[in-house]
């Protein structure tokens, strides 16, 4: 019995440090750690993963990459979307406000990393009306009042950017 216990417990103890070992590779060549994967994965599947991190690296380079212009264009762009907001706010019309306002994030990507730098202060304060501006608009119930003050003020704070880079 002695004999018995002493191999099934080295048994147990093998296959937890084997699995383990499987383990660690696994996990440190697939992408998403909450995803469940078998302890007897084949080698092909090891490579797939491998191969889908390597679309991943070089797809999240072009992620970061998104079209730049510069802030005098922008800001023309960014009023834009704001001046439509601000006239589907008025008509009532909430299913485009919906879609409206997600834009002015949309806009302001491609020209924000020129604004931070260069006018540090004026990039606080539209980030300050900006962002709130985007979530009232998808807010239900959509509180018009709250958003067309956020949206007046967003745009004073872009007509001064824009009055600075004349």
């Amino acid at each position: 019995m002695n004999k018995l216990y002493t191999l099934v417990s080295a048994g147990l103890a093998s296959a937890i440090l084997l699995a383990g070992c499987g383990s660690a590779n696994n996990a440190s060549s697939q992408p998403n750690p909450s995803s469940t994967s078998s302890t007897t994965a084949s080698s092909g599947s090891a490579s797939s993963n491998t191969a889908a991190q390597s679309n991943n690296s070089t797809q999240a380079p072009a992620k970061e990459q998104n079209p730049t212009v510069d802030i005098k264009t922008g800001t023309v762009k960014l009023l834009a979307v704001a001046g439509e907001l601000k006239k589907q706010l008025a008509a009532g019309e909430a299913d485009k406000v919906k879609a409206t306002g997600p834009q002015l994030e949309e806009s302001w990507k491609t020209f924000e990393d020129g604004v931070k730098p260069k006018y540090a202060d004026l990039y606080g304060k539209i980030e300050e009306h900006l962002n709130p501006a985007v979530t009232a608009s998808q807010a239900n119930p959509m509180d018009k009042k709250v958003l067309g003050t956020l949206v007046d003020q967003l745009s004073q704070d872009l007509k001064e950017l824009q009055a600075k880079e004349k």
